[in-house]
């Protein structure tokens, strides 16, 4: 995989997926544009990547505001001109049965998980028709492949993603622009963690909950490249997929 002086817009960057699959990009050429909520962790990886020899630049942005995805939009494009790579990997979780999920964090979790990434697609179109091998990497989840118990809500935005994947695919093969998604199933990362705490406090049986045909949880490094795979041209014929990367969890 080569990514050299490609141009890499990475939502969600500061911790987690975002930051393991900023750090790969980077590692295989990319200079980054990093987006989150928390400045002080974003303007950190960002001093990594550029320890890494990349151009990086940090942007506090909260995707589910037109506002602010439009800000970071206009200092992308005058920062870089252009976006080869977008990675919308902004998202958030919510377990539970369906009757506890409120009003409010229903609406936040459409935000974050559909609309976030709703509005940087729109906002970043003009910047990735401008490249000459563009492609859109969408985060989903295993989730919004299969049912869960007490994912009703998480499930459905996710599910939304993968949606919006394969329509776009189809939209933007006239503008040359790839949109693929990756499916992690429970990865190694504190929002992982906590839901695999929720499930084991309710004494859930968690091996039938993952499906565990590797045996352990995936790490932020295997999602990070698989993402770095549909980023570069050795996935030139590869468009409107929805990767799993779960180990098996989805499997029938």
């Amino acid at each position: 995989m080569e990514l050299r002086d490609r141009v890499a817009l990475v939502t969600g960057a500061s911790k987690g997926l975002g930051a393991a699959i900023a750090l790969e990009l980077a590692a295989q050429g990319a200079n980054c544009a990093l987006l989150a909520r928390s400045t002080e962790l974003v303007d950190r990886l960002a001093n990594v990547v550029r320890g890494m020899g990349r151009h990086a630049l940090a942007v506090t942005c909260d995707v589910s505001k037109t506002k602010d995805v439009r800000e970071a939009v206009r200092r992308i494009e005058s920062e870089f001109g252009r976006v080869d790579i977008l990675v919308n990997n902004a998202g958030i979780e919510q377990n539970g049965p369906i009757e506890g999920v409120t009003d409010e964090a229903w609406s936040r979790l459409l935000g974050t998980n559909v609309t976030g990434v709703f509005l940087m697609l729109r906002e970043a179109l003009p910047l990735l028709r401008r490249s000459a091998h563009a492609s859109v990497i969408n985060v989903a989840s295993a989730a919004g492949l299969v049912g869960i118990p007490l994912t009703a809500a998480y499930g459905a935005t996710k599910a939304a993603v993968i949606q919006m994947t394969r329509a776009l695919a189809l939209e933007w093969r006239p503008h040359g622009i790839r949109v693929n998604c990756v499916c992690p199933a429970f990865i190694e990362t504190d929002m992982a963690r906590r839901g695999l705490e929720y499930f084991q406090d309710l004494g859930f049986p968690v091996d039938l909950l993952l499906s565990y045909r590797q045996g352990r949880l995936g790490t932020p490094a295997e999602v990070a490249k698989a993402v770095a795979y549909l980023a570069s041209a050795d996935s030139s014929f590869v468009t409107g997929h929805a990767l799993a990367v779960d180990g098996g969890a989805t499997v029938s």
